[in-house]
């Protein structure tokens, strides 16, 4: 009887860890944010990613292409757990 309390009390301790981590990692998690600029001709793209989100550059790049634009410029920066990335470019002529 005294082993299965234990056992109980091992498994409420392992429950509790395990929602801490599952919080702790919800706490990380930032959700993209994009903003279009018009500047003159050049459409500015800024995006902010965390940086866990794997987000691939080259999937927005071809959807700027596909969508009829000529991309200029990119650049890209790291600050903190976020991603920040600056596409400029411009309708083709």
């Amino acid at each position: 009887m005294v082993k299965l309390k234990q056992n109980v009390d091992k498994l409420k301790r392992r429950k509790e860890l395990l929602r801490s981590d599952e919080e702790d990692q919800k706490e990380r998690l930032i959700l993209p944010a994009l903003t279009l600029r018009e500047v003159g001709s050049v459409l500015q793209v800024n995006l902010i990613t965390g940086v866990e989100n794997n987000f691939k550059l080259h999937r927005a790049l071809i959807v700027l292409k596909e969508e009829g634009l000529e991309v200029l410029s990119t650049s890209h920066s790291a600050v903190g757990e976020k991603m920040l990335y600056t596409i400029n470019s411009q309708a083709y002529s």
